[in-house]
């Protein structure tokens, strides 16, 4: 008996050292893929914009009704346990050859530049019929123009002389197929002289040149007053308080009366030390907004002539708060 269970114990024991022989430890192997599956821009208008993916190029086809922007937060999907740099949803600067790096989970890596291309269909000028105004007035060309990018600081619009020299005029209304002018210098440095002029429209990065000299500026009977806010920064006010605003040509003219929004009435105070400006309470009732017209009556001194004028568009309007 004890010879057999001897024999028993050592055939279980071979059984179990043949098992443990047979048993094999399986490695992992780490993923070498990089590729992007998708990458995807949110749109202004809500949907979404899908890039080309072509090996190693990522091309944005941005549409011509929509401004560029500066940056992007793009929404991308990598390679199963990849990574990607810069992140997805991180905000980066808009531009040609930005560069993205997938990086697998066994180091290996490529990278993915990004080429932005501009649908924007270049502007039209469909009609050159005459057109004739003055100094300090308004050029109205809503009707013969198409394909405008309906922001000022990417349309801008000049007069050409006959030597070739561009004036920038500044801009009272745009739209895409709306363009109104006003005729002084953006910089009020170089007012157009009396003369026929061809007109130049830049936007975004086409631009458009009429054929002929078909706009006939005549000279003004005086240099009226308006609001105009060059600069980048708004003028922000709340209500109940006071401010100065810029004017142009406040020397020679008495100011009788400011309206933003065509409604409410500003209260006159006193002209700037610098008479570049005029000082005005903005009443506590006012309408609060964005406000970027707005209309300047005034008297003329030498003429004894009363008028109004509603202000070009600046680059940043004035915003009045609560």
């Amino acid at each position: 008996m004890n010879i057999i269970k001897c024999l028993l114990f050592t055939a279980a024991s071979m059984v179990l050292l043949g098992l443990s022989s047979c048993k094999k430890t399986i490695n992992e192997i780490d993923y070498p893929f990089t590729e992007i599956k998708s990458f995807t821009v949110p749109a202004v208008n809500g949907g979404e914009l899908s890039i080309a993916i072509d090996q190693n190029t990522l091309t944005l086809y941005w549409p011509g009704y929509t401004n560029i922007p500066d940056s992007i937060a793009p929404v991308i999907v990598v390679a199963e346990r990849a990574k990607i740099s810069p992140a997805s949803g991180k905000k980066v600067a808009l531009k040609d050859g930005l560069t993205y790096t997938v990086t697998a989970q066994n180091g290996t890596s490529a990278s993915y530049k990004l080429k932005v291309v501009n649908n924007q269909a270049p502007p039209q000028l469909n009609d050159e019929s005459p057109l004739a105004t003055k100094q300090y007035d308004q050029i109205n060309l809503n009707g013969r123009v198409n394909y405008l990018i309906p922001d000022l600081e990417k349309t801008k619009a000049y007069l050409v002389d006959g030597s070739g020299q561009e004036i920038r005029l500044m801009i009272v209304d745009l739209g895409r197929t709306a363009l109104n002018l006003f005729v002084d210098t953006y910089d009020q440095t170089n007012l157009p002289a009396p003369g026929k002029y061809k007109l130049k429209i830049v936007t975004g990065d086409k631009s458009v040149r009429s054929k002929t000299d078909f706009i006939t500026i005549n000279k003004a009977d005086f240099a009226p007053p308006y609001i105009f806010n060059p600069s980048a920064q708004p003028i922000k006010v709340k209500r109940g308080t006071r401010v100065t605003l810029p004017f142009r040509n406040l020397s020679g003219n008495t100011i009788t009366l400011i309206s933003l929004d065509g409604f409410n009435i500003l209260d006159i105070v006193s002209v700037a030390a610098d008479g570049k400006g005029l000082v005005v309470d903005i009443p506590t009732e006012h309408s609060t907004g964005e406000f970027y017209l707005p209309t300047v009556y005034y008297d003329h001194e030498a003429t004894k002539i009363s008028g109004s004028l509603v202000s070009p568009r600046s680059i940043s309007p004035i915003i009045i708060t609560e």
